[in-house]
C-alpha cells in the first residue's frame, strides 16, 4: 500500500479525465459566466419543448408497447426516446441503453456497454442452460446455508421483501412447489447486514454460483475526487490566465434505490430468486427480482450505463 501510495501523483498534478478536460474547455470557450448561462438555459428550454412534441409522444407510447407491465409501470414517468435522442445528440456511445431499459438488462451472459469502458481479459460465462441442468443439485447444497435463525432478522427481511413486491421490485413470496420451470431454477440465499440505521439484505450470488453465469470483459471506470479536483485546478488556472473571478458550487447527488430503479431481462428470471425464512411460520419462502439486484455481478456494470449517460448529458 505504501509503494501504491507513493506511485500515486498528488490531485493538483495529476491531469484531470480526458473527457471532463474536453467539457471544461468547452465551456470556457462559450464566454463569460453570463454567456455560459445562457447557453444552458437556452438548451434546457430546447429539451422541455422537444419532451412535448407529438413525435416524441408517439415513439414513447410505441416503445413501452412491448414492455412487460412491471417495467410499463416503472417507466410510466420516463420519457425514453427523448432520452435516446439526447444520447445521439451528443454522441454518447452507447446508444443501445434506452431500449436496454426498456426490454431490461440481461444479468448472464457477456455483458457489453457498447464502447463507454476499456476492454479487459476476462473469464468467459458460465453456459445458463448447463448451469440450469444441474440447477436441483445446486439448490440441495445450499439447503444447508442459514440454517440459524433470528426472529428479529427474519421479520425485518421479511417486510423489506413484502414492501417492494408493491414497488415491482420483486415478485413473490413462492413456496417451492409454486415454481413453475421444471426444476430449472436457482435461488441465492439472502442474509441481512447490520447498519447503524437499518438492516441491509444481501443477496449471495456467489455462493449460488449466479455470479458465474457473468462476464464482464471491460474495465470499469469511475469519476473520483481526484478528478475533481484536478477539473476545479484546470478551471482555476483559466480563470487565472484570462483574469476571471468565479465562483465554483459543488453538488453530490444520490439516486435512492440506484440498482433497484432498473428491471431484469424477463429470461434471466429463473436464476434471480431469493430465499427468505417466513418469520411467522419458519418456513422457507422464495421471492423473484424484476430489477437489478444487489451482490449480482452484473448490476454495477449495467447502472453504471444509466449513470454514466445521466452524466454525460449534464455536462453537454
Amino acid at each position: 500500500h505504501i509503494d501504491q501510495a507513493k506511485q500515486t501523483a498528488h490531485p493538483f498534478d495529476a491531469p484531470p479525465e480526458p473527457s471532463l478536460t474536453k467539457i471544461i474547455k468547452e465551456a470556457n470557450a462559450i464566454g463569460d459566466s453570463k454567456a455560459l448561462n445562457d447557453y444552458r438555459t437556452e438548451r434546457l428550454r430546447f429539451w422541455e419543448r422537444r419532451s412535448t412534441s407529438p413525435e416524441i409522444e408517439a415513439l414513447r407510447a410505441e416503445l413501452l408497447q412491448g414492455a412487460d407491465e412491471a417495467t410499463q409501470h416503472r417507466l410510466r414517468k420516463v420519457n425514453l426516446p427523448l432520452f435516446s435522442e439526447m444520447l445521439t445528440t451528443i454522441g454518447h456511445c452507447d446508444t443501445a441503453l434506452p431500449h436496454d431499459l426498456c426490454d431490461g438488462m440481461r444479468i448472464t451472459g457477456t455483458l457489453t456497454t457498447n464502447g463507454l469502458y476499456e476492454p479487459k481479459d476476462a473469464d468467459p460465462p458460465v453456459d445458463k442452460e448447463a448451469a440450469l441442468d444441474g440447477a436441483s443439485q445446486q439448490r440441495a447444497e445450499l439447503g444447508h446455508y442459514g440454517g440459524n435463525s433470528d426472529h428479529e432478522l427474519d421479520e425485518a427481511l421479511w417486510q423489506q421483501a413484502l414492501a417492494e413486491t408493491t414497488t415491482n421490485r420483486l415478485r413473490g413470496p413462492f413456496t417451492e412447489q409454486q415454481l413453475n420451470h421444471n426444476g430449472r431454477w436457482l435461488y441465492s440465499p439472502r442474509f441481512p447486514k447490520r447498519e447503524s440505521d437499518k438492516i441491509r439484505e444481501i443477496d449471495d450470488m456467489k455462493a449460488s454460483s449466479v455470479n458465474l453465469l457473468t462476464s464482464v470483459p471491460e474495465l470499469i471506470h469511475l469519476d473520483n475526487l481526484d478528478n475533481l479536483i484536478a477539473a476545479l485546478q484546470l478551471c482555476k488556472e483559466h480563470d487565472s490566465q484570462h483574469k476571471l473571478r468565479r465562483h465554483y458550487v459543488i453538488a453530490k447527488g444520490d439516486h435512492r434505490q440506484a440498482y433497484r430503479q432498473v428491471a431484469v431481462h424477463g429470461d434471466d428470471y429463473d436464476v434471480l430468486y431469493v430465499r427468505l425464512r417466513n418469520p411467522n411460520t419458519g418456513t422457507w419462502n422464495f421471492f423473484q427480482h424484476l430489477t437489478l439486484p444487489f451482490g449480482s455481478k452484473a448490476s454495477m456494470l449495467q447502472y453504471t450505463r444509466l449513470a454514466r449517460a445521466l452524466v454525460a448529458i449534464m455536462r453537454a
